[in-house]
């Protein structure tokens, strides 16, 4: 791969709220070492250090975090994705992107310790990880997934309520794809992930319905990226 070719994209969705996609294959290939996705996703951990071409992301803790991790999947989607966000930090100039610190509440929604007024979302699936940023606070939340053909109709029963299944049984895997980004990136927007459980959870005509009541304070973006990647962002309607 040539060094000087991008390993991110970024998308511009209103004045306050940004996107950044960064290929995973791509940042391996830069930061981490030649090695091909095959490569990667089959190979345990490998040790990190700040010294590396890394070091421009992550602080010297940071790598316990890294070289925590059993494979090297797992190191280059949790890097991924940090990157993700550090990027967007170093675009709209709020700090260098190594010094930017990213934790965890106790759902697992990420936040900005420093920052606590920007609003953040991160998701990874297949070759990309995403993050996306608000500058004024207000409440958003992602996910992306690698469509699979004929896999989602496997798994129907577990992630969709019969209504939702007499809706869609005859639909295209992709729309599938997409019904199960916005619920994911809605479980993540009330901050309760997979504790709330995907069936209360139901997308109806487009729109989400929670426990049996419609959402109306929310905006839905669901497409279709890359091709072969449906993407999902909610988003707060400001008041």
């Amino acid at each position: 791969m040539n060094r000087d070719t991008p390993f991110f994209d970024i998308e511009h969705i209103s004045d306050t709220i940004c996107l950044c996609f960064v290929n995973i294959p791509r940042f391996v290939s830069r930061f981490v070492g030649d090695q091909t996705p095959m490569d990667f996703r089959r190979k345990r951990n490998v040790l990190m250090n700040h010294d590396g071409p890394l070091g421009r992301f992550f602080l010297p803790p940071d790598f316990d975090k890294i070289n925590d991790f059993k494979v090297m999947k797992k190191q280059v989607e949790w890097m991924a994705g940090k990157v993700a966000v550090k990027t967007l930090a170093s675009i709209l100039k709020l700090c260098p992107e190594s010094s930017l610190l990213i934790d965890a509440e106790k759902s697992g929604a990420p936040f900005l310790p420093d920052f606590p007024h920007i609003s953040i979302s991160i998701s990874h699936s297949g070759d990309y990880a995403v993050a996306a940023m608000d500058t004024r606070g207000l409440g958003l939340a992602l996910d992306i997934e690698a469509i699979e053909q004929g896999r989602m109709k496997n798994i129907m029963g577990v992630a969709f309520s019969e209504k939702e299944i007499s809706l869609y049984k005859d639909h295209e895997d992709s729309t599938l794809y997409l019904n199960w980004t916005v619920k994911e990136a809605f479980l993540k927007y009330i901050k309760k992930g997979f504790a709330e459980g995907l069936k209360k959870v139901e997308i109806i005509d487009g729109a989400v319905v929670h426990r049996g009541s419609p959402v109306t304070d929310i905006r839905i973006d669901t497409r279709i990226l890359y091709t072969d990647y449906a993407f999902t962002l909610i988003r707060s309607i400001p008041k």
